[in-house]
């Protein structure tokens, strides 16, 4: 089967809700439908920095990375230890670990030192932002703290990476991929195809953007959209803040996409 793009069609202002449960009849899904498109955002995206004028389908290109995010490097720390003579990441202030996703409040000796074994790391490393317990959750920081941007790549270890999304940053979920990244700074992809989602309207009372954003993911189900890329759009993303907006790329992972983004208001 030929890769290509498609086109989901949602009216959300066709909604109903029955007591406490909320749920969406879409009057019109044109479900899987072929779309001609002249560049995608992803497909401009890793032109850009990939230094081309248009990149297809298909296209393995190699390109420099914005931000690179990590929960626990504790595992790269160890490697850089075994293989030796690894004196810093490519770019300190591009590398962002955030400690408690994995590593919870550290009740008892194995989770100390463990914690301890990060913050040691980043400093013999050169990472410059360690977001350490209690500071917040990672995948928010990225997007408050200004790591990423639109039209940024960024990469990270872990599957919710798409998160960054909601404000047009290509971002993508890798695992062991991101030891080659701390020291080089760059990534390979393979140029996705695209559903375009397009979501029209104003929800009902009681339906929430959370709603919306499972019913996408019950259309295309759980690899639908396997190593894609998921462009959402529409009026009714339009009316959304920005934390609203993150769920649609957040839960992008959740359909084997590859990335879950959005155009930015300005």
């Amino acid at each position: 089967m030929a890769l290509r793009h498609y086109h989901l069609y949602i009216y959300v202002d066709h909604c109903l809700c029955t007591g406490n449960f909320p749920f969406i009849r879409p009057a019109e899904i044109n479900h899987l439908k072929e779309r001609k498109m002249n560049g995608t955002l992803v497909e401009k995206i890793l032109a850009k920095a990939a230094g081309k004028n248009k990149v297809n389908i298909g296209e393995i290109v190699i390109v420099p990375v914005d931000a690179l995010f990590m929960h626990s490097p504790s595992y790269k720390f160890k490697h850089f230890e075994k293989i030796g003579g690894v004196k810093s990441v490519w770019d300190g202030e591009r590398v962002i670990v955030a400690a408690g996703h994995h590593l919870f409040l550290p009740s008892n000796q194995e989770y100390a030192d463990a914690l301890t074994f990060v913050r040691e790391g980043c400093k013999r490393y050169g990472i410059k932002h360690l977001y350490d317990m209690g500071t917040g959750i990672g995948h928010y920081l990225m997007v408050e703290k200004g790591h990423v941007w639109p039209g940024a790549i960024a990469v990270g270890s872990d599957s919710h990476t798409t998160a960054y999304g909601c404000i047009g940053c290509l971002a993508s979920p890798m695992n062991f991929e991101t030891t080659e990244v701390m020291l080089s700074g760059k990534a390979w992809f393979k140029v996705p195809p695209t559903i375009l989602v397009k979501l029209e309207g104003i929800a009902k009372r009681g339906v929430s953007a959370r709603d919306v954003a499972q019913y996408v993911l019950s259309l295309v189900g759980p690899d639908g959209a396997l190593w894609q890329a998921v462009e959402y759009t529409g009026s009714y993303l339009s009316r959304l803040s920005i934390q609203q907006r993150m769920i649609f790329s957040l839960l992008t992972t959740e359909m084997g996409g590859m990335c879950g983004l959005m155009e930015p208001d300005e």
